[in-house]
């Protein structure tokens, strides 16, 4: 009985730490790009002293460590929770997924700090001529379009060019419409 528990334990330990390489290897993809073009960039323009290298070195350290353990999180916490729900909803009421999605993709963007700095950035580039609140929930609204389509997409069994193409010829049409 005794090793029984040890063994679940160390097996509890294997998969967690799994799942931290698997997501560090992850993470080490997404941000090594950004640290090459800072290392490029700093060996052929910039020149910065070694004291704000050393300052981008930590900050970029501090930001892959931050985003590990937060997708660790996610994946061991939020992701099961959220599969379980979405599996309930998908085999009782498959229509409920799709404005499910509409308001979780809109909300994401609204709850989203970088799309925050992003419309602020454009509106005052523009002058005000796009103001930051309709770009935010024009925004918003695509995203949950996006997102309901998905949705739809997955429940209904539809082809991804099905939607693809209208999706496209809609926005070229569309930019006969607009002004330069």
């Amino acid at each position: 009985m005794r090793g029984e528990g040890l063994e679940g334990g160390n097996r509890f330990v294997a998969d967690w730490w799994s799942e931290l390489v698997q997501v560090a290897a992850e993470v080490a993809v997404a941000v090594t790009p950004l640290a090459a073009v800072a290392v490029v960039s700093n060996f052929l323009f910039l020149k910065l002293p070694r004291t704000q290298v050393r300052t981008v070195i930590t900050g970029l350290v501090l930001t892959a460590l931050g985003t590990m353990f937060f997708l660790y999180g996610v994946r061991i916490g939020f992701m099961p929770a959220g599969q379980t729900i979405g599996q309930l909803i998908a085999a009782s009421r498959p229509a409920l997924l799709v404005p499910i999605g509409f308001v979780l993709g809109f909300v994401t963007i609204l709850a989203e700090p970088t799309v925050r700095v992003q419309t602020a950035e454009v509106a005052r580039v523009s002058g005000g001529a796009i103001p930051e609140r309709l770009l935010l929930y024009v925004l918003a609204i695509g995203v949950g379009i996006a997102v309901a389509l998905a949705m739809l997409r997955v429940w209904l069994n539809i082809h991804l060019l099905a939607i693809l193409i209208p999706g496209y010829a809609l926005a070229f049409l569309l930019m006969f419409f607009v002004s330069p």
